[in-house]
């Protein structure tokens, strides 16, 4: 085995200047900030064409001109500075330019992290292994050297004091298997380290893991329904450090005996410690227990369902970790999680970080966490997923995290924290993935349109089944009122608002019909915030960069494009009006359509692309997003609904103004100077951070 030194970042030093912004009368002036200019040194003498290469048995890393890196401090609250990296001479020796908030105090610490992708979103430091490197594409990467320093800022005498050098948190490992696979996942000791996924076959993977001392580590490569295994004890892995193995690959064996092992019993499974167990279309009907830590791979369909009082699968007393392509439906039993802890009963942490996973809490229990009563350490739920859907049980407090009387220690959910009370709860709801700013900030889109259904008793906030739903002029819209509980006169057991005015008031989020500015003054109440923890509503900037400016996809061979007016499901009464919304990096062809209107391709035109129900589905599922023409509400009245769409954005426009994005036919309106009166009911399509 192979190893080098990676090479380290040398000293940081930094000139400030000071800048200013203009007024804005429009807008909420945002801080003064001064601008820094800072200088890297080499991170090695060697040049190479990549930020990170390979030169035989070492590593070559050196910087690249726009990389960025994050600077971490505290001023009024956490902040990140986006350090951009805007030359690099000759030496290697890199400039960077950033800012900070004006008045930020001499001496204030502050972490450098490199890259800037690798800081977590709350800007309290570097993301968890979890999200960093359980889903790499298996190939080498600037992304693989991530480095954490620190330092102190200086504003008095301008400069960046660095009192700990910037260093290598991961070794960097490439593996030659004897077999062609498109996914790896390496574990220690039972506990998932790191994963990669090729776009193709390959018998060769590049990937970072953490340091290991000691521990028997597991590599298990699938493709397709095949899967193979390696393990092998005492291995010892050391961040900085570059190395090469060639792996001779052997089948998996239903041996539970083995590390590494294919469960395929149909009834109560007991794991032991440290064990990695792979489910390819397994069905069971008793639940799987683990009694330690265990990563569990999922290949093809499964399904668990746990016995009486037990969970579907149980965590134990230390890390459990589900990944692989394949999908789970896990259902708990009475008084127990589907994936966590049964009733009274305690588990560590869980990570799911791969797979379609579908986890159904039994009575009092939830569907990712605690049972009744029970107890779990941390929940995290990393951007690798396809798809998770968590449903509580009948009396339970939280889908992810507590049951009834339960108490889970944190859940994490693409790097933002919360637990989760909405139920059923779908993270993300879409696969496409949207850039809607110039630092390359992507978002998932949420399923459908934002609902909130009243019973009689309370309202339950919730996304609409799918992504053309909404209602229109049913009763729910029609019947709002001013007064608590919001709606009246209604008929049946339950009605459902989906038409907004902008939202001031954490009471009642827009449902409200007074058509008078006054009783819709104030701040803005994030609609997200009724559904949970990282959901949120696009600003004003973000809507216009994603239908004015982002990359887009190539359809029908036109680059960058973007939207188009459509009329999807024209085999079902007649098609359903809106906007379809391509997102970034794939290709289509005119042949997914029923009709491609090249001139509606971020233009305008009559609904121009047509597509059937079959056709909208297989669009849907490779990431489109369908923004249907709702119409708005205006008091108690629906108007023009199906032939126009207006949504809103988070951001105010003036006192009784907002901003928001209106659609129709022959026309496109991205609100860049609209002042919408607030106490418009429009429809609210929320996003959730996707990096």
């Amino acid at each position: 085995m192979n190893t080098t030194k990676l090479f380290f970042m040398a000293a940081l030093v930094v000139i400030f200047a000071a800048c200013s912004n203009d007024d804005d009368e429009l807008t909420q002036q945002p801080a003064k900030m001064i601008t820094i200019t800072a200088q890297l040194a080499p991170k090695s003498n060697d040049a190479q064409t990549r930020a990170v290469s390979e030169n035989g048995n070492n590593i070559a890393v050196d910087w690249a001109v726009d990389e960025h890196l994050a600077i971490l401090y505290t001023k009024d609250g956490n902040q990140m500075a986006d350090a951009r990296i805007t030359a690099v001479d000759a030496s290697g020796a890199a400039t960077i330019t950033f800012s900070v908030v004006d008045g930020t105090p001499d001496n204030t610490d502050c972490q450098i992290i490199y890259p800037l992708s690798a800081a977590k979103k709350d800007h309290t430091g570097l993301k968890d292994n979890a999200t960093l490197l359980a889903n790499q594409n298996g190939t080498l990467n600037a992304d693989l050297d991530v480095r954490v320093g620190a330092g102190k800022i200086q504003t008095s005498t301008p400069g960046l004091d660095v009192t700990t050098q910037p260093v290598a948190q991961f070794a960097i490992w490439k593996l030659t298997l004897n077999e062609m696979a498109t996914n790896l996942y390496i574990t220690a000791d039972g506990v998932l380290i790191a994963g990669a996924n090729r776009s193709s076959e390959g018998n060769e993977f590049t990937v970072a893991v953490p340091a290991v001392s000691s521990k028997t580590v597991a590599v298990v490569a699938t493709y397709q329904s095949n899967c193979w295994c390696y393990s092998k004890a005492e291995i010892s892995l050391t961040a900085g450090k570059y190395y090469k193995s060639s792996v001779t690959m052997e089948g998996i064996h239903n041996d539970e005996s083995r590390v590494v092992f294919q469960l395929t019993n149909q009834n109560k499974v007991y794991i032991g410690e440290n064990k990695t167990v792979v489910l390819s279309g397994l069905t069971n009907t008793g639940g799987i227990i683990c009694n330690g830590a265990a990563t569990i791979i999922l290949l093809g369909t499964n399904s668990i369902t746990g016995a009486s009082n037990t969970p579907a699968i149980q965590a134990g007393n230390n890390t459990l970790t589900i990944t692989g392509t394949g999908a789970l439906l896990a259902s708990g039993g009475e008084n127990c999680a589907g994936i966590g802890s049964s009733g009274d009963g305690i588990c560590v942490d869980i990570i799911i970080c791969g797979g379609t996973i579908t986890a159904n809490g039994g009575a009092y229990a939830a569907g990712i966490g605690t049972g009744k009563s029970g107890s779990s350490g941390d929940i995290t739920i990393t951007e690798g997923v396809t798809k998770v859907t968590a449903t509580k049980g009948f009396g339970s407090d939280e889908s992810i995290g507590s049951g009834s009387s339960g108490a889970c220690s944190r859940v994490t959910i693409c790097g933002v924290e919360g637990a989760i009370a909405a139920s059923p709860y779908t993270y993300p709801a879409l696969p496409g993935k949207f850039t809607i700013n110039g630092s390359g900030g992507k978002v998932f889109f949420s399923q459908g349109n934002l609902q909130a259904t009243w019973d009689g008793s309370y309202w339950t906030w919730h996304f609409a089944e799918h992504q053309w739903d909404f209602m229109g002029n049913a009763e729910g819209n029609t019947k709002v009122t001013s007064t608590s509980p919001f709606v009246s006169d209604y008929t049946g057991t339950s009605t459902t608002v989906d038409l907004f005015g902008w939202s001031t008031s954490a009471t009642t989020y827009g449902i409200h019909n007074s058509t008078n500015s006054s009783n819709y003054s104030g701040n803005f109440f994030d609609w997200g915030n009724t559904i949970g923890t990282g959901w949120r509503t696009l600003s004003n900037g973000e809507w216009v960069y994603l239908f004015n400016t982002r990359i887009g996809s190539i359809v029908n061979g036109k680059p960058e494009a973007r939207y188009t007016l459509a009329t999807i499901r024209t085999d079902i009464s007649g098609g359903v009006n809106g906007v379809i919304l391509f997102p970034d990096g794939l290709t289509f062809a005119s042949s997914e359509f029923t009709t491609l209107d090249n001139d509606a391709i971020n233009g305008t035109s009559n609904w121009g692309t047509k597509c059937i129900e079959d056709e909208w589905t297989a669009l849907a599922a490779k990431g489109c997003v369908f923004l249907p023409a709702a119409g708005y509400r205006n008091g108690t009245n629906v108007i023009i609904a199906g032939t126009h769409g207006y949504y809103w954005s988070s951001e105010n426009y003036g006192d009784t103004g907002a901003s928001g994005l209106s659609f129709e036919n022959y026309q496109q309106d991205l609100f860049t100077y609209n002042n919408y009166n607030r106490y418009y009911g429009y429809s609210v399509r929320l996003v959730y951070d996707a990096n």
